[in-house]
């Protein structure tokens, strides 16, 4: 059994040397620690040097300069490709983990074969202040299995806290288009293997910002032009996931997932773009694929009124 944290940095002075700290203070090591760095302008890359040299890592812990800047969806997904170990953890540059993280989570993995994609529960951290990201019910299982449903497109926990088998990780570049961000297309593909599962266990961290990429992305999507161009990302990831179920020969209720999910973001897109109400009114047949139905009424906001 073996470890790979991959890291990805960029201009991540102010955080970096704690989270570095909490990978050092694991109770089962990893086998190799991979930092790749997208182009950092501040101190990020001296800090990561020193703290490497001075605990004495450099047989394990690597630091990976980009020629050129990648941005984090290509990084992260370029260094999961090219770690060695049985179990890839993705990592960001500002959370902390909790000293148990890779003991509890592959002790879970070893004893589950199953289990592609295994991701944990999580504390937000808002400065010094820490809330659950969800409170704990005591009636349910410690270990459940993530179901297919309509809802798919839905991704429910970031990628800092996912634990990936490394067939998994090397049966994506098969399908991965240069737009997915790594979390969401491991989710996806651990729901359509049957193979994804939430430990019910806080094992980081995780910390928010308003000013992250993260939140400016999505900000972003509140404008019609990126609406589309996330449907197209969307339609793409259908193709995408298509093609996997077709070589991996599953048919039935998976497929027609798809199906029904494509015809609908192609129909939402038609909307978006021609701005034809004809085309509002057909997606009520698609109500079902909208996770939250006012998101339904959502759309007619954005075409007509922003």
């Amino acid at each position: 059994m073996t470890a790979s944290i991959v890291m990805t940095t960029y201009n991540g002075e102010e955080h970096v040397e704690e989270q570095l700290q909490s990978l050092l203070n694991q109770s089962l090591k990893a086998n190799e620690v991979l930092i790749y760095d997208d182009g950092s302008t501040d101190n990020t890359i001296n800090i990561i040097r020193k703290f490497i040299a001075s605990n004495d890592l450099s047989d394990s812990w690597k630091l990976i300069q980009n020629k050129e800047n990648k941005g984090w969806k290509r990084n992260f997904m370029e260094g999961i490709w090219k770690a060695k170990g049985d179990y890839i953890f993705p990592c960001d540059q500002d959370d902390i983990w909790y000293d148990n993280k890779l003991e509890k989570m592959i002790k879970i993995m070893e004893s589950h074969q199953q289990i592609n994609l295994l991701v944990s529960d999580f504390e937000y951290m808002y400065g010094e202040q820490k809330v659950r990201n969800k409170p704990l019910d005591e009636k349910n299982p410690k270990l459940e299995k993530v179901e297919l449903t309509k809802h798919w497109l839905r991704v429910d926990f970031p990628g800092c806290v996912f634990c990936i088998r490394r067939n998994m990780a090397q049966k994506s570049k098969n399908y991965y288009d240069a737009e997915y961000a790594h979390d969401d297309f491991f989710w996806r593909i651990g729901l359509f293997e049957q193979s994804l599962y939430i430990l019910h266990d806080e094992l980081i961290g995780h910390r928010v910002y308003k000013e992250s990429t993260f939140s400016k992305e999505v900000l972003q999507l509140k404008t019609r032009p990126k609406k589309i161009e996330w449907l197209d990302l969307s339609i793409n990831c259908c193709k995408s996931l298509m093609r996997m179920l077709n070589n991996d020969n599953i048919t039935g209720k998976e497929k027609n997932l798809i199906v029904g999910t494509e015809k609908a973001l192609k129909l939402r897109k038609k909307f978006y773009q021609t701005r034809n109400p004809i085309y509002g009114i057909m997606l009520i047949k698609y109500l079902n694929n909208y996770q939250f139905k006012k998101q339904y009424l959502g759309d007619w906001f954005f075409i007509y009124f922003r």
